[in-house]
């Protein structure tokens, strides 16, 4: 688990044949980007291995954080993503609440695709959202790239953002390398 200000990833074993991956993607910076992060992990805990999909657990997530959020009267903006893989066949059933698409890169690391998206709102928005999930099977190599919108904003030393178009060139001409030198190419 890394957790670090607002943006989060957990993955989590939800059976031996079943593991669950969350990222998301709060709103702002400091304290209170982290103490949301920290709600989102309680709640992440609480729900996820009792959800039926993960269409479910944002439903939840969403219930329990709009509750929460107006209440306290705190603005805020969660963007999360989440996937169940079933190890044995592949098979990838996910759910979008406005975050930013994951790629695959197929198995002979040749071409990338988006996934298929049926994104519901952000987190913590609107009372009863609504979420729905996708499916896909991954063939044996291919990979999943899930980040959150702090990639494309980074910037170098001269003040000029990554970019959605130069983070999927820097994809597409490291697609080829193993996972662990892909990732650290990127950054």
């Amino acid at each position: 688990t890394l957790a670090i200000g607002g943006d989060f990833f957990d993955i989590q074993e939800l059976s031996p044949t079943l593991i669950q991956v969350f990222i998301c993607d709060v709103m702002g910076h400091g304290p209170q980007a982290a103490m949301i992060t920290g709600i989102v992990k309680i709640l992440l805990n609480q729900f996820g291995p009792q959800s039926s999909g993960p269409d479910e657990l944002l439903y939840r997530m969403n219930e329990r954080l709009q509750n929460l959020m107006a209440s306290s009267g705190l603005p805020i903006f969660i963007t999360a993503f989440t996937m169940n893989i079933n190890v044995p066949n592949g098979t990838i059933k996910y759910s979008n609440a406005g975050h930013p698409i994951p790629f695959i890169i197929k198995n002979n690391r040749m071409r990338i695709e988006q996934m298929e998206n049926d994104s519901g709102p952000a987190l913590g928005m609107i009372p009863e959202a609504k979420y729905n999930n996708d499916e896909i099977t991954l063939e044996n190599g291919d990979m999943v790239f899930l980040f959150t919108d702090g990639l494309q904003e980074l910037k170098n030393k001269d003040r000029v953002e990554f970019g959605k178009e130069e983070m999927h060139k820097a994809i597409l001409n490291n697609m080829h390398l193993p996972p662990h030198n892909f990732v650290e190419t990127i950054f």
